[in-house]
Formats: structure tokens, C-alpha cells, sequence
């Protein structure tokens, strides 16, 4: 509770207030942004409905959380941010409240001994990792111990981090098991948001080469870095690679890709990844064409060496009265085992081995594997299409060689 504060604490809700802003136009007085007020948050303010110019705030930003109308939203500090950022002259120092800690927590009901993972959208359990692992957690300077049960998962994208494992904790259990702990042992993690605009992913690149040169020698670390195991390498006396020999360089883009405190900036990653799907997608495209061309013209020879060996067996068979339509029959099935049999088979298995892995990782498909999916067998009508080109070029040949 906050009754405890006073006045120079306190400042009115207007056009000025720091924290919130209010569009008395949407406003319907409901008063739940009075109840949580003055019953949740229990501040000790004038804070009625019918005397607005009474209104004091300490800034706690409660009210917009309930209110239905959208009357009372968040004020943006993003512009703000991102002028002290580009000052040279200053040091800009991010920090976390840890009411949103202990918000976050509370907000998804966490019951103490339990704990949720964070996870993505549609993200399961897997073969290698099961969401129950986690039932043991040790504060590596002071040995103390907390058993823990898995509760729930919770998705969250903002939150999440690749090969990092992240959990919720009831907030009095992180508080026992995190007693004692130096600031050392401990991250903090910084979110900020920046208006959309062109200058966005110059923006972020800047950002994380300022953040590199700022960087203290002891973040100059590997992922797999862990603080305990290399205090115990040290003190037996054995080496410890999970250190950088080299210093960090922020135009090096090797640093980014096992450097544990790599910065994960959005615009970053979404143009890394389209890169990155880009030189696969090419590369992909690049060894199919080679595949394909080496397919078409082997297939395409072997049919016409059907055509140039059994040439005079064919003008056999026409002194003896088969007709036309009979020869092509007979070629045609020969093409057959040539051209349809081998795709069939081929295509079968690529699609059944595909699907397999997908079901094996988590035993469902998701979205994004039915798309991958559906483009392998996009691809796999491309295949029958090419083949098609080229049995009828092989055809055609034929009946070139066998006059027919």
C-alpha cells in the first residue's frame, strides 16, 4: 500500500502528467479506475468523479489497466529515450522496476512451489526438452535449494529468448532463492519500443555497437558461459574455455551469432532472418536446378538409348505386322519405369520422411510446419511438371529415331 505517500509525491491528472493521459471524451464513469485507486492501490488522494480538478496521481498506471473505454492509456516515453540515446554526451542507464517483476508474476496467478515456462505461440514439448524438467533450483553461492512443480506454460514473445530457458516464479519464492545473491550473479533485462519508421534498423544497428563498446571486459563471454562452473575450474586449477581471447569488435558479425549477452533488437533479427532465409531459399534453389537438369538429362539420355538399341528389334517387329500403336504401347512402358515409378517413389518418401519429422518433434504438426508442408509439395508439382517436359521431349525423340 501506498498510503504513506505524500503530496510532492503526488501530481494531478492534466495534460501534464507524466505517466498517464486521459481523454475525458471516452471517459463514461464507470469509476473502476476510482475503485482501483483508492481500494487497490490505496492511494490517499481526492479522487472523485465529480471533482476532476482534485485528481492526484503518483503515477502507477493501475487505472489504465481497467479502464474499459480506453479514456486513460500510458504515456509514451519513447522519443525521449531515443533522443538521450543518440546524445553523445550522456550515459543512458536502463533500469527495471521490480513492481513489474512482482506484476508479472502475480498477474499469472503463480502459486508458491510452482513455477511456468515461458514459451513461444504453438510451441510444445519435444523429445529433448519437457516442460516438468525444472524441479530443483540451486542459488549457486549460498547452496540453498527450492523443489519446485510445474504449473503452466505461458506464452510470450517478448520475453522468450532461444536456447535460454525462462520461467515465472511465485515472487516470494524468487525472493528465498535469490536471498544473498550478489548483483553479479543476476541479469536484468531492458525493453524498450522506438517508432516505426525507415530509420528504424539503422537505429538498432547503432544501438548495438554502442551497446558492444560499453560492454565491460567481463561480458566478453561465450552462451555457454556459466560464472559457478568457471570459479570451479579456477580453483582446481583447470582452464576454462568459455571465455573471449579476442576483444569484441561491434562490426565483427561473428560476435553476435555465441555471445551470451548478445542484444536480441527486433528489426535485427527480423532483416538477419530474411537474409539468412534468403541465401537458404537461393542456395536451396541453386542445388535443385543442378539436381534437376542432372536428372532430366539422364533420363532423357536413357530413353533414347531405349530408341538406338532395340532400333532393329522394333523394324522386326513391323515385318512381322505389328502396328504402330502396339511399338508405342511397348515404348511407353519402358518410359514408365523410367520416368513415373522413380518420381512416385521419390516424392512419396521425401513427403512421408517430412512428415515424420514433423510429428516426431512434438507429436503435432503447427502452422508453420502445414506451410512448410504445403511448399515441399508445391515443389513436388514443380518436380512432376519437369519430368512431364521431359518424358514428352524423350517421346518425341523416339519417334524420331523409329520413324513412327
Amino acid at each position: 500500500m501506498l498510503m504513506n505517500r505524500t503530496t510532492p509525491f503526488m501530481v494531478p491528472v492534466d495534460d501534464a502528467n507524466p505517466a498517464i493521459i486521459k481523454n475525458e471524451a471516452l471517459c463514461s464513469e464507470c469509476g473502476h479506475c476510482f475503485a482501483v485507486c483508492e481500494e487497490e492501490i490505496g492511494v490517499a488522494a481526492k479522487y472523485l468523479l465529480n471533482q476532476r480538478e482534485a485528481y492526484q496521481c503518483i503515477g502507477c498506471g493501475q487505472c489504465s489497466a481497467v479502464c474499459p473505454e480506453k479514456a486513460i492509456t500510458g504515456r509514451p516515453h519513447y522519443k525521449i529515450v531515443k533522443e538521450l540515446i543518440q546524445d553523445p554526451e550522456k550515459i543512458v542507464v536502463f533500469s527495471t522496476s521490480p513492481s513489474v517483476r512482482v506484476g508479472f508474476a502475480d498477474g499469472f496467478g503463480k502459486e508458491p512451489g510452482t513455477f511456468a515456462q515461458i514459451i513461444l505461440p504453438e510451441q510444445t514439448e519435444n523429445f529433448w526438452e519437457k516442460y516438468t524438467d525444472m524441479d530443483l533450483v540451486t542459488n549457486q553461492e549460498t547452496g540453498a535449494q527450492l523443489h519446485l512443480k510445474f504449473a503452466k506454460t505461458v506464452e510470450d514473445r517478448m520475453f522468450y529468448r532461444a536456447n535460454v530457458h525462462r520461467y515465472i516464479l511465485n515472487d516470494s519464492d524468487f525472493q528465498t532463492i535469490t536471498a544473498q545473491m550478489t548483483e553479479q550473479r543476476q541479469m536484468k533485462q531492458i525493453f524498450f519500443d522506438v517508432e516505426e519508421s525507415e530509420n528504424v534498423y539503422d537505429f538498432a544497428i547503432e544501438l548495438r555497437k554502442e551497446y558492444v563498446r560499453r560492454a565491460g571486459k567481463d561480458m566478453a563471454v561465450l552462451n555457454a558461459y556459466n560464472e559457478a562452473e568457471e570459479d570451479r575450474a579456477e580453483a582446481a586449477g583447470e582452464p576454462y574455455h568459455y571465455r573471449m581471447t579476442e576483444p569484441m569488435d561491434p562490426e565483427n558479425p561473428y560476435l553476435y551469432h555465441d555471445w551470451k549477452f548478445n542484444p536480441e533488437i527486433q528489426p535485427i533479427q527480423m532483416k538477419t532472418y530474411l537474409h539468412e532465409s534468403g541465401i537458404m531459399i537461393l542456395t536451396f534453389l541453386y542445388v535443385s536446378c543442378i539436381c534437376l537438369a542432372a536428372i532430366g538429362i539422364i533420363a532423357y539420355t536413357r530413353s533414347v538409348t531405349i530408341g538406338v538399341q532395340n532400333q532393329k528389334m522394333f523394324d522386326d517387329l513391323r515385318k512381322l505386322g505389328a502396328k504402330n500403336t502396339y511399338i508405342m504401347r511397348c515404348i511407353k512402358s519402358q518410359l514408365r519405369k523410367i520416368f513415373v515409378l522413380p518420381t512416385a517413389i521419390g516424392l512419396f518418401l521425401i513427403l512421408s520422411f517430412l512428415m515424420i519429422i514433423y510429428i516426431g518433434n512434438d507429436k503435432r504438426i503447427q502452422s508453420t510446419e502445414w506451410m512448410s508442408f504445403g511448399c515441399t509439395v508445391g515443389f513436388a508439382v514443380i518436380i512432376c511438371i519437369y519430368q512431364l517436359i521431359v518424358y514428352r521431349m524423350s517421346l518425341k525423340k523416339l519417334r524420331e529415331i523409329l520413324k513412327l
